[in-house]
């Protein structure tokens, strides 16, 4: 039960994150979006 459920959220909350982080990470590296065409300024987003 409890165990079972723990890992399965632990699971689901990392996949989320991994895909939240490609998403960002596929808009960031879009050239010509957001507020650094050029990417030349830092990554503020962790």
């Amino acid at each position: 039960g409890e165990t079972k459920r723990g890992n399965e959220g632990e699971e689901g909350k990392t996949r989320e994150k991994k895909a939240v982080s490609g998403f960002l990470l596929q808009v960031e590296i879009r050239p010509g979006s957001g507020p650094d065409p050029d990417g030349s300024a830092p990554k503020r987003k962790a």
